[in-house]
């Protein structure tokens, strides 16, 4: 490091500088420059963590190594990348989403109840229009079949709205071991 004061750094949105290399030093030694804080010098393009720089920062200020990837013959070790997974995806939740942030059983009801009132109001309209412009044997026979049809659907739109559900449940779980292979792979 040279004596020139080439060195900028950022303090929240403050930029100070120029200092020397030595002065830098200097910033971190006391604390007053920390490891998440940004540099710069002419020569770079885009600022920089200062923990970039090696050997600026004493080595007990030094960001630790990262621990290695727990292996998976126990429960302890398990429950610990669980836990990690977790922090990960409360950071990153839109890019896995859960089943309960997306399909809760209380959307699928909602989505049940309004089709079910629109198949039930649809019957109702259809079965008044029989009644109205038609004799009253087809009228019968008509609402009778609206009444199996309406009944037919409900439960159709039912099972196809717990396959939805039964479908993502099951795709969060593959998401999952494959998270868990993925991580005991890199153990090993």
């Amino acid at each position: 490091m040279a004596d020139e004061k080439e060195w900028y750094y950022s303090k929240g949105e403050q930029k100070l500088g120029p200092v020397s290399p030595g002065e830098l030093k200097q910033l971190a030694n006391s604390g007053e420059l920390r490891t998440t804080d940004l540099i710069w010098k002419s020569e770079w393009t885009d600022w920089r963590k200062a923990e970039s720089l090696k050997g600026l920062f004493p080595i007990n200020l030094q960001p630790a190594a990262p621990k290695s990837i727990p292996s998976f013959n126990t429960v302890e070790s398990l429950r610990a990348a669980n836990e990690a997974a977790e922090k990960v995806s409360k950071k990153f939740w839109f890019l896995d989403l859960k089943f309960e942030q997306f399909a809760t059983p209380k959307l699928v009801g909602f989505i049940f109840a309004s089709s079910l009132l629109f198949l039930v109001f649809s019957g109702i309209g259809a079965s008044v229009y029989l009644l109205l412009f038609t004799p009253i044997l087809g009228a019968v026979f008509g609402i009778l079949g609206i009444f199996i049809f309406v009944i037919f659907y409900a439960v159709m739109i039912r099972v196809m709205l717990e396959l939805f559900l039964i479908s993502f449940r099951i795709a969060e779980h593959l998401s999952h071991l494959r998270n868990l292979e993925r991580l005991g792979a890199a153990s090993e």
